[in-house]
């Protein structure tokens, strides 16, 4: 039986002066509740969901769905319980298809799937990037360089057309994290060209847990990093080169200038800090990595069980206090990010990176966090999206419902996919513009039939993402045979072919 600890809270009452505020189509950041006494909104947003059994357990957890005796299992009023994933569309999307049965099964429940890339790319940090590793490398940290807008542009549609193929519409695919949290000015631009309602890749860097930024829109960007312009809007502080506000320098390099430009419509959800209980920060001191300073971390779990090597008792103190800062202050929501398939790793990497806690551990810290939050009055399990639609329509924590604000997010058009950028040519190779067409792959060698003679890069990946093999080759127009030679491993590959202005890809069996 996992060990359970109870939380005691004494019971506060919170008083809130009444303000008066016009929400509009945009919305300036603030640290102030545009309404009295609001809700308290917990937002978890689980990122990568690579396993499906993890999928499967958290989303079930969220929904009461585990029977857990000491889980109530919904919202202390009653209401249902959700939450956001963000998923990476190449493990376990094809093939036997888990992953997507489960993101699947996510939905049905009710909680938000959203997009974290076809293959978690890296939109900030490669030392460069060509249309024929778009999707499928993750590159060396040279935080001088970005990713370029058709491949940022092309790793989000990656994933939100397999979200599209699996059964969860483009309507309902709200959120966007980047990948690392490795955002730029590029990253936003193609959020919006993708319809993406909402961002959570900024950490709330301004102010403490208690006193951070509500969501805001990206309507209105100052020139200085965290100084708010007129209307309140603050500039995402872009920590000099990680980010990224990257422009040519004198000698035609990438420099690190900071500016994110104006996004209008697009919301940002921050990402929370957590605080590490006081009773808990001397042994978190004594064995946290060495650069780590005061009591305040990045509010993921492998931040509290890599970098700051907790115990799954200091794991549920902190967001337990993290959650108490918030209620003790302007109630901004609380958003912490998970992921799902850490919580089932029992491998020795496993156990070499969250060295003090099991995986029997931390699927209990989870639940135990759920279940005690759920005890409190005026808080809320809820998604990204619905946090949004409730700025847009605020009402006191007494007065909301779950139910009025599911789904309901705002959606604006989807932005014009600008000439040079062609995904529907990208994504499959069923798309008979293309002109590109990938055959069978007998005896070592794969089929192909292009319309126009060129250099190519063609590659085979195995299910999960791993190049197995890439040539360069100068196809003729009409058929092709290029071969690889018969010393593949047998089984299901996906196949990629890549040229000037048109990708396509397919799923092989190689026999």
């Amino acid at each position: 039986m996992k060990k359970r600890i109870l939380f005691t809270s004494m019971t506060t009452l919170f008083l809130f002066t009444t303000t008066s505020f016009a929400y509009h189509s945009k919305v300036a950041a603030s640290a102030e509740s545009p309404i009295a006494n609001p809700p308290q909104f917990i937002v978890i947003g689980s990122d990568d969901n690579t396993n499906a059994e993890a999928f499967r357990w958290m989303a079930d957890v969220m929904s009461g769905e585990r029977g857990l005796e000491t889980d109530r299992g919904t919202n202390f009023d009653g209401s249902k319980r959700y939450m956001s994933f963000y998923v990476n569309t190449n493990v376990g999307w094809t093939g036997a298809a888990a992953v997507r049965s489960a993101a699947v099964h996510a939905y049905n429940l009710g909680h938000s799937i959203g997009n974290h890339t076809h293959a978690h790319s890296r939109f900030v940090g490669g030392t460069s990037w060509t249309v024929n590793d778009d999707i499928l490398s993750n590159h060396p940290n040279n935080h001088t360089r970005r990713m370029a807008l058709d491949l940022v542009y092309n790793a989000i549609d990656a994933a939100r057309t397999r979200m599209i193929e699996a059964g969860i519409p483009q309507e309902h695919q709200f959120g966007f994290r980047t990948p690392f949290l490795a955002y730029s000015d590029t990253a936003f631009t193609a959020m919006r060209m993708a319809g993406i309602l909402y961002d959570c890749s900024i950490e709330g860097v301004v102010g403490r847990p208690g006193s951070t930024l509500f969501p805001y829109t990206l309507d209105n960007i100052p020139g200085t990093l965290n100084e708010a312009d007129a209307n309140g809007n603050v500039c995402p502080n872009n920590r000099d080169a990680w980010w990224g506000r990257l422009k040519p320098d004198a000698q035609g390099g990438l420099g690190a200038s900071n500016f994110v430009r104006e996004h209008p419509g697009l919301w940002v959800l921050p990402a929370s800090l957590v605080a590490v209980h006081p009773d808990d920060l001397a042994a978190v001191e004594a064995k946290r990595d060495s650069w780590m300073t005061g009591d305040l971390i990045t509010g993921f779990d492998y931040n509290l069980w890599n970098q700051a090597k907790m115990t799954e008792d200091e794991t549920v103190n902190t967001l337990m206090h993290t959650l108490q800062l918030h209620l003790d202050g302007n109630r901004a929501p609380f958003a912490f990010g998970p992921h799902s398939q850490f919580f089932f790793d029992r491998s020795a990497a496993a156990t070499r990176e969250y060295p003090n806690i099991t995986a029997d551990e931390r699927q209990s810290a989870f639940e135990r966090f759920v279940a005690y939050a759920s005890e409190i009055p005026e808080v809320f399990f809820v998604t990204g999206d619905m946090v949004i639609a409730w700025m847009l329509n605020p009402v006191p924590a007494s007065e909301f419902n779950p139910a009025d604000y599911h789904r309901s997010g705002p959606r604006g058009a989807v932005a014009p996919v600008p000439t040079s950028i062609n995904p529907e040519n990208r994504t499959t190779n069923r798309a008979a513009a293309s002109n590109l067409r990938i055959g069978a792959f007998r005896a070592g060698k794969l089929n192909l039939n292009v319309a126009n003679a060129g250099e190519y890069t063609v590659s085979i990946h195995s299910i999960d993402g791993r190049v197995l093999a890439r040539k360069q080759a100068n196809l003729t127009a009409g058929a092709n045979s290029l071969d690889f030679g018969e010393n593949l491993a047998r089984g299901i590959a996906i196949a990629r072919v890549s040229g000037i202005n048109t990708t396509s890809q397919r799923r092989i069996s190689i026999r």
